[in-house]
């Protein structure tokens, strides 16, 4: 492995997402997430493996804070309650179990946010169609490859360029802290009382 390389071809996956079609997909994004939180509504996360980490990772950033102190954001990773995973998945099926979780928690207004490189997770999928048929938006970070993949239930489609599972995951990361900012910077003063 050449190290300079790889540094080089995550700098050229991030330079081809700095531009204003993926500056408007993104403040799509952040809006309805952004939406959901000032109207006390839920943001349901989800995703599987590393995503899944993903996942959990904005969630905690939001819950606690990410680069302003302000009061705890109501942000749900689901798949975490190992006892509600296994149950379901043991029961009826691995496929629909973000599904369960997202009607036990979501709610019209609320917002699925899924997290998927591949596009292919049917959990994920099935979790966009349930959290569709409440009344919830959504919002995929995926890649270009699998946006064919994804459920059509989709509100807000965030792809990057990048090709292998690792570099797409990378991309996430910047995107997703680029969205917790937005959102810190953007909440109304009473969360910061």
């Amino acid at each position: 492995m050449n190290l300079k390389n790889y540094i080089n071809d995550s700098i050229s996956n991030l330079e081809a997402i700095n531009n204003e079609d993926f500056a408007s997909k993104f403040n799509s994004a952040a809006n309805l997430l952004l939406l959901a939180i000032e109207n006390g509504k839920s943001i349901l996360v989800c995703g599987n493996g590393g995503s899944h980490s993903d996942a959990q990772h904005f969630a905690g950033e939001l819950v606690n804070f990410f680069t302003k102190e302000h009061k705890a954001l109501r942000v749900i990773t689901l798949g975490t309650n190992s006892a509600v995973a296994s149950a379901w998945s043991n029961d009826h099926s691995f496929e629909g179990q973000f599904a369960r979780e997202v009607e036990a928690y979501g709610e019209a207004g609320s917002v699925l946010f899924g997290i998927t490189t591949s596009g292919n997770s049917k959990n994920v999928n099935q979790a966009f169609s349930k959290a569709h048929s409440m009344g919830m938006k959504s919002i995929a970070l995926t890649s270009k490859r699998a946006i064919a993949n994804l459920s059509k239930c989709v509100d807000v489609i965030i792809p990057v360029h990048a090709a292998e599972t690792h570099k797409i995951q990378e991309c996430h990361i910047v995107i997703y802290h680029a969205l917790c900012i937005f959102i810190e910077n953007s909440l109304p003063k009473k969360y910061f009382d």
